[in-house]
């Protein structure tokens, strides 16, 4: 028993990592064995375990990545003290446009206030999310029960999907869609497969890919038939944390 316990920690690389090892688990008990909701996560845990074993590499070779110069550089940006004085920087830039300079701080300003909309729209669905009747979402993200066109905060059986909305801002004239940032547990294993996948004409987070794709596959015809129906509206995609991540991904893909 001694050298075959010695053995399965030699061969299974996750056992150093978790401490019993998860492949090496379903091995012995069988996927049958296996409690659903942990089942439903496997393959996301095991794609953790393999990065979090790609992360020793540093240990052993910690001047010989990209990885370290990367943050090295974001480091002596943080540190880079601020620009002297930018509040009357601006005046001078003001004194010397005039009038059209003015009118570029108004436009500005209107764009702030919208972005706010959606900046607002981005942190509401959060509370939305946890409330289960159609009235309450709305209330939560300030707009009309009539005006929420479609709603996912569920599951399906065996794959997980971020939370979103769908709604009309009448305001702006925008169809909108919604992302909730991390806010369970298979949000945080959507976050953490971060191992890179080809995306347009380079690569991206493997999660928020999938997720990304996930939401437009369930929301695309809603989408479709709300700009028809509000002719001259436009379309926002939103979201905060790993929303916001997601919602990129979809912009790109839509251009």
């Amino acid at each position: 028993m001694g050298s075959s316990a010695s053995t399965d920690r030699q061969t299974d690389p996750t056992s150093s990592v978790t401490g019993v090892g998860v492949g090496a688990l379903v091995q012995q008990i069988g996927m049958a064995m296996i409690p659903v909701h942990f089942k439903q996560s496997y393959e996301s845990i095991m794609q953790i375990v393999e990065t979090v074993m790609k992360l020793r590499q540093f240990d052993e070779a910690p001047y010989n990545n990209n990885s370290i110069m990367l943050i090295a550089l974001l480091r002596n940006a943080q540190m880079e003290p601020e620009a002297a004085e930018p509040c009357l920087q601006l005046q001078a830039v003001r004194d010397l446009s005039g009038a059209a300079g003015c009118e570029a701080d108004l436009r500005a300003e209107e764009r702030f206030e919208r972005d706010r909309v959606f900046g607002r729209y981005a942190t509401s669905i959060f509370r939305a999310s946890w409330n289960m009747t159609a009235a309450g979402q709305a209330s939560c993200m300030g707009v009309e029960e009539e005006d929420v066109l479609f709603s996912w905060f569920s599951d399906d059986s065996d794959k997980h999907c971020p939370k979103f909305m769908v709604l009309l801002d009448h305001d702006t004239a925008s169809v909108v869609l919604v992302i909730r940032g991390t806010f369970s547990f298979k949000d945080a294993l959507m976050d953490v497969v971060c191992e890179e996948a080809e995306f347009l004409d380079g690569f991206a987070h493997k999660g928020f890919i999938d997720g990304s794709r996930k939401v437009m596959d369930k929301c695309s015809n809603v989408i479709e038939k709300a700009l028809i129906d509000n002719f001259g509206y436009q379309l926002v995609v939103c979201g905060h944390s790993m929303g916001g991540s997601v919602a990129a991904m979809i912009t790109l893909e839509l251009l």
